[in-house]
């Protein structure tokens, strides 16, 4: 049975986000998971790809949390990501300021809240778990643009293949809830553009 853990390559050691090549092999390397916190395995067999996991159960949201951490580390250090249009056609590289990580949404769905351009901006990694319909009309009840990132098809995600996405493609970005874009969606149906 293959479980999110398969799929971690990224730990908290020492307060900050580490990749398994980082680390010991086994228990040793006092790497947590960025989810629960709890202590993780490095597993680094030979003819296997290198992962946490964690020794005595499965993390729902482990990948999930991983990826935003992840994410949030990129955009820290970058302060820049390319945005796409409200028709999701172009982007716009728009410099980032303030990031941090929040769990916004149920409580469980981890989210990046960065300033941009002086407005807020919400930013979620979907990996694993994908919104559901109750989740995408509290996003829009926040009134706070914010920005899809699919990586569910993405397989060996590191920091360059993520910081990629991030700032060169717009292929899997697309606006979970951008008030301009209801702007636009509704000028479209009725005939008038700005």
């Amino acid at each position: 049975m293959i479980t999110m853990d398969t799929f971690i390559t990224y730990a908290l050691k020492d307060g900050r986000l580490v990749y398994i090549d980082e680390v010991d092999a086994g228990l040793s390397s006092r790497a947590e998971c960025p989810a629960c916190h709890s202590l993780l395995r490095a597993r680094k067999a030979r003819g296997e790809t290198h992962r946490f996991t964690h020794p005595d159960r499965c993390c729902e949201y482990a990948a999930d949390v991983t990826y935003v951490s992840l994410a949030a580390a990129i955009l820290n250090e970058e302060r820049r990501i390319l945005l796409p249009d409200c028709r999701n056609v172009r982007g716009s590289l728009v410099i980032i300021g303030q990031v941090r990580c929040e769990h916004r949404i149920d409580n469980n769905i981890p989210l990046i809240h960065a300033r941009a351009q002086d407005r807020d901006l919400f930013i979620v990694i979907e990996s694993a778990h994908r919104l559901s319909g109750r989740h995408l009309m509290r996003i829009r009840n926040c009134g706070v643009p914010t920005l899809g990132i699919d990586i569910s098809g993405m397989r060996d995600i590191d920091r360059y293949s993520l910081r990629t996405v991030m700032l060169r493609e717009l292929d899997a970005k697309h606006w979970l809830f951008n008030p301009r874009q209801n702007i636009y969606e509704c000028r479209r149906m009725t005939g008038h553009f700005a």
